[in-house]
C-alpha cells in the first residue's frame, strides 16, 4: 500500500513539473503586442506559425548600442560605399511613415545590432520557415521560393494594381518600398519591396533577400549585391 501511494505521489509530481515546462514554453512563445526601437519608433508584431515577426519596416538611424547609422544621399557615394548606410526612398523623409528606411547589407551586418535587443534581422533560414509556415511546398531554389506566400504577406493597399493575389492573411502587411540600386538609383517604389536576410552567399559579395511585387502572389528568393539598399524586417530571438 505505502509503495502504491509513493508511485502516486511521485506521479503527480512529475506531471506537475511538465505541465510547468509547457506553460512556461507557451509564455515565452508569445509575442509582446509592440517592440520599440533606439530611437523611440513602435512597432506592431504578430505571431506567425512558431516565429515573432514586426509588422512595419524598420526605421531606426541607430544600433541598439546607440552608435550612428550613417546616411547616404548622393548615388554615387551610395554606389561605392563599403561600410553600413540607411536612407530614405529616393530622399524622400515623408516616406518613412509608411515604408521605413532602407539598408545596405553592410548595415544589416554590423556587430552593433540593427533590431532593438531581443530581435534580429531574420537569416536565409528563418525566411524560409516562414515560407514553409505559409506554403508547405515551399523550396529553397534561387527564384520563385513560393507560389502563393507573397499574397498571403501584401498589404491589400499602396501596391500597383491589380496587386495580384494579395489578401494579407498572414498579417504579414508588406508594402511597396521599392529598392535602391547598386548604382544609387531608387525603383519600384509601389510595385516591388525587398527584404534583406543576414545570411550572405557564399564567396561572394551578395546576400540572401526575399522579394514580393504587384503583378504576382509569388515570394522570390534571390542574391543581391551588399551594396543594394532593401528594407529589413526583424523577427524574435
Amino acid at each position: 500500500m505505502q509503495k502504491s501511494i509513493l508511485i502516486s505521489i511521485v506521479v503527480v509530481v512529475l506531471t506537475t513539473i511538465d505541465s510547468c515546462k509547457k506553460e512556461n514554453q507557451a509564455t515565452t512563445n508569445v509575442c509582446p503586442a509592440t517592440v520599440t526601437d533606439i530611437d523611440g519608433n513602435v512597432y506592431n508584431t504578430l505571431k506567425i506559425g512558431n516565429q515573432c515577426w514586426m509588422q512595419q519596416n524598420l526605421k531606426t538611424t541607430h544600433y541598439r548600442d546607440g552608435s550612428e547609422i550613417t546616411e547616404i544621399e548622393d548615388s554615387s557615394s551610395w554606389a561605392n560605399a563599403q561600410t553600413q548606410a540607411w536612407c530614405y526612398y529616393n530622399g524622400d523623409a515623408a516616406s518613412n511613415t509608411s515604408y521605413g528606411k532602407l539598408y545596405n547589407w553592410y548595415a544589416v551586418t554590423d556587430p552593433s545590432q540593427l533590431c532593438p535587443a531581443g530581435w534580429h534581422v531574420p537569416s536565409d533560414t528563418e525566411w524560409h520557415t516562414l515560407a514553409l509556415t505559409l506554403d508547405s511546398t515551399a523550396t529553397w531554389f534561387n527564384g520563385v521560393e513560393s507560389a502563393f506566400a507573397g499574397g498571403e504577406m501584401k498589404a491589400i493597399t499602396l501596391w500597383l494594381p491589380q496587386n495580384t493575389d494579395a489578401t494579407n492573411s498572414s498579417g504579414f502587411t508588406a508594402l511597396p518600398a521599392g529598392d535602391r540600386y547598386n548604382n544609387g538609383g531608387f525603383p519600384a517604389l509601389g510595385s516591388y519591396s525587398g527584404f534583406w536576410s543576414s545570411t550572405q552567399v557564399i564567396s561572394t559579395s551578395s546576400a540572401w533577400s526575399r522579394g514580393l511585387n504587384y503583378w504576382s502572389g509569388s515570394l522570390y528568393r534571390g542574391s543581391d549585391e551588399d551594396v543594394l539598399g532593401h528594407s529589413v524586417r526583424c523577427v524574435g530571438d
